[in-house]
């Protein structure tokens, strides 16, 4: 179980009294940590993007949900931009009930249950279809979902965030895994995302998401890599205007709650969520998709230039490195799980602008070749008219 130390614990207290105040909030803290059950309450989440994220939005649509079905006594309050700590902070003020809730990235949860390292692997979800598909099969995550509640935390859901890929100061492009060899490389605070980028010869940095853009100003770092929404939201293309489309990495975010506070809720409450939860992702899962392509137009527009590396090359390396990683029984059959559950692939908008000027050559392609075919077909019946005609002739001068 991982546990916080006095001073750490006493420091972040402090820090949420002085943030709140000694008024209703504090109280809250003290009926969280207690599980006592809750008639209203104002459920704070920490969020370290901004309020125009997908997730942001998807979230506080449920919340107006939510409020209206208990009539206002139960809503969400999110504090974007990090306000209440980076993930990792908020993961901690989660477990010991400092905040109910929090929105953290995926991998940061490895470091309370290796299994959740299978959802920070390279490619392990081939597409969009394929990760909600997992993530919201209860006989697949829900024994794993639950797995971190003897440590106080229950995870609730998870969210889209995307495809990773690494973004760049100016003059360096990244083709091949060759180019990212000594590069000064920011990671999340995950050592299987360490160890990953460690493998093609990076130097990898792990960093709080809110030091990036001055990391990459002042040079400590060369690249670093997240998805186009937060890339743009964050304004790192103008600090790192190459980007990357490595997609070495679609990752989950993780909407996690203290779990006393989530037993103290109401039953109305709790039910809320259990009927309503799907609806929340379907929401986020779609919201984030639109909000790619647009952000891959935005980053034209300001200057962006977007490299696409060979990716089997990448992929090559990816392989060897899910062999190495995978060390437990569990987590092997997890991604046996997910590796077979994958069927088709299904065009996401930044999929199907990508692919419609390659349909477009492919059908002109086909159109063509049907064309040539048909006055082919044409031409040889015309021949075998003209052939029997002849016969026939013959057949009655004979």
């Amino acid at each position: 179980m991982k546990k916080l130390g006095l001073f750490t614990t006493t420091l972040i207290a402090a820090s949420m009294l002085a943030l709140f105040g000694c008024n209703d909030s504090a109280k809250e803290t003290t009926t969280v940590a207690q599980a006592t059950p809750l008639k209203n309450a104002v459920m704070k989440v920490a969020f370290n993007q901004p309020a125009n994220h997908p997730e942001f939005i998807a979230l506080e649509k449920f919340s107006d949900k939510l409020s209206e079905a208990t009539k206002g006594n139960f809503y969400f309050e999110i504090f974007p931009n990090e306000l209440l700590g980076s993930q990792q902070n908020s993961i901690e003020l989660v477990q010991n009930g400092t905040i109910p809730f929090s929105i953290v990235a995926g991998s940061l949860l490895e470091n309370w249950n290796e299994e959740f390292k299978v959802f920070s692997l390279p490619y392990v979800f081939k597409d969009f279809k394929h990760l909600k598909s997992i993530v919201t099969n209860k006989d697949i995550v829900g024994d794993l979902y639950k797995s971190l509640e003897q440590q106080n935390i229950t995870v609730l859901c998870a969210f889209y965030t995307g495809s990773r890929s690494i973004y760049t100061k100016k003059g360096i492009q990244i083709l091949t895994p060759n180019d990212l060899k000594g590069l000064k490389l920011r990671t999340i605070q995950s050592e299987s995302m360490v160890n990953m980028f460690k493998a093609t010869g990076v130097k990898a940095i792990p960093m709080n998401q809110g030091d990036v853009y001055s990391s990459l100003l002042a040079g400590t770092i060369d690249a670093a890599e997240n998805n186009e929404v937060t890339y743009l939201a964050l304004k790192l293309n103008e600090v790192a205007p190459i980007y990357n489309n490595t997609r070495h990495l679609i990752m989950p975010d993780f909407l996690i709650v203290n779990t006393n506070y989530l037993n103290s809720l109401p039953e109305s409450v709790r039910k809320f969520f259990d009927e309503n939860i799907n609806d929340l992702i379907e929401n986020e899962f779609n919201l984030y998709d639109e909000s790619i392509q647009k952000a891959r137009e935005e980053a034209k527009e300001k200057g962006v230039t977007f490299v696409d590396p060979n990716i089997e090359e990448f992929k090559v390396i990816a392989n060897k490195y899910v062999e190495e990683i995978l060390q437990t029984d569990s987590a092997k059959k997890l991604y046996e799980v997910i590796q077979k559950s994958y069927v088709e692939e299904i065009p996401t908008e930044l999929d199907k602008v990508e692919n419609s000027d390659t349909t477009s050559n492919e059908e002109t392609k086909m159109n063509t070749e049907t064309e040539s075919e048909v006055q082919a077909e044409s031409a040889t019946t015309d021949t075998d008219a003209k052939d029997a005609d002849v016969k026939d002739t013959k057949a009655k001068e004979q």
